[in-house]
């Protein structure tokens, strides 16, 4: 926490190159998954609500794959028909212990789902954010 977000780049759906640090100015959520992690489809689905509650809000919702194939990370998202961005990142999960990718290492996290709150200055405010403290750590920042 109070750390600047890494200015690492990802790839939307249409190909784009995009980074966190291009939504500088709004507070972030930003989940880390994986199309085969079940834990992290379960997560998704109880964000959902929070994403209906806050959209309007000064709040911008990310979630970045870290699927191996662009192609499962396709099919997860015409599976959800999740309404907020969803970007991928194509080095994928490292999953050998003590060796993390560049991403891993940049937000310090080995294990997935992986939930950070990110305020308009761009700094990470909260981690490894899960169930009913997503909503109160947001709750927190946008009031």
């Amino acid at each position: 926490p109070g750390a600047l977000v890494p200015d690492l780049k990802f790839k939307d759906i249409e190909g784009k190159t995009v980074s966190l640090r291009n939504l500088k100015g709004k507070c972030l959520l930003v989940d880390f998954w994986a199309s085969w992690c079940g834990p992290c489809r379960q997560e998704m689905k109880n964000i959902r609500p929070l994403y209906e509650e806050l959209k309007d809000e000064n709040i911008e919702f990310v979630s970045i794959s870290l699927d191996d194939k662009r192609d499962d990370w396709e099919r997860m998202l015409q599976e959800e028909d999740l309404p907020w961005e969803m970007w991928w990142n194509e080095k994928g999960f490292s999953r050998e212990w003590g060796a993390p990718n560049e991403v891993q290492r940049a937000f310090g996290f080995f294990q997935i789902p992986f939930l950070i709150l990110v305020d308009k200055d761009g700094k990470i405010i909260a981690r490894h954010l899960r169930g009913e403290q997503v909503k109160t750590e947001i709750m927190k920042v946008i009031k």
